[in-house]
């Protein structure tokens, strides 16, 4: 989802053009509704970045505050504490948006070390900084389980081994120790079900012979 999203009039597009330019140049993600493809529904699209934008830049001239999108885009901005109003050339801004800090850019042309686009750079940087983060992108990019009750699950507990080789997940070590416990109760339940051991006797005899044998005392054992 882009950072910033950029509202304008169809006929002011160069200039908005060089104003989306020059805030990528920034290093700021931009969106232009110019970026739209075919088949994409336009209101839809629109609506869905301008709300997930963390700074609306809104670009004042004689012909956008005149336009119902720009105002509304505006409107929109300014209820998120997003707007980020500039004027492109001198003009009677709406009378709601007369109260909004606006950075004069009417002689701007171009130029990356301007003090005025200096000052609206700045402005988008503090307004992307003070966004709450994304309800699905958290925590660089991962969204955190919840339990039923929608509580956030706290991070695994981390066991330091000996040595300091590895850390291993506490819920695996416990599980790894209890299977090791299973295991030895099973070896241990095996050797008790093994058949006694004949000893002493001769290896010719019959194994049933053997058997009866070992229950009283024989010539053969020692």
């Amino acid at each position: 989802m882009p950072d910033v999203f950029v509202s304008y009039n169809r006929e002011d597009l160069p200039i908005a053009q060089r104003v989306v330019d020059g805030l990528v140049h920034e290093g700021l993600n931009v969106w232009l509704d110019m970026e739209l493809k075919a088949g994409e529904n336009y209101d839809e699209i629109t609506e869905e970045r301008l709300r997930g934008a963390k700074a609306v830049v809104v670009l004042w001239s004689s012909r956008s505050v005149k336009s119902r999108w720009v105002r509304a885009e505006a409107t929109i901005g300014q209820r998120k504490s997003t707007l980020v109003p500039a004027m492109i050339e001198e003009c009677d801004r709406p009378v709601m948006f007369e109260l909004v800090q606006t950075t004069d850019l009417s002689k701007w042309d171009g130029d990356r070390q301007d003090p005025n686009w200096l000052k609206l750079v700045d402005v988008i940087r503090k307004r992307i900084a003070a966004a709450p983060p994304s309800p699905l992108f958290v925590e660089g990019g991962v969204k955190r389980p919840t339990t039923r009750r929608g509580k956030t699950k706290p991070p695994p507990k981390q066991v330091a081994m000996p040595g300091g080789r590895r850390h291993l997940n506490h819920s695996w070590h416990c599980s790894a120790k209890t299977a090791h416990q299973r295991r030895r109760q099973r070896r241990l339940w095996s050797r008790s079900r093994r058949r006694p051991r004949l000893r002493g006797l001769p290896a010719w005899l019959p194994l049933q012979s053997r058997r009866q044998l070992t229950s009283h005392q024989h010539p053969f054992q020692l």
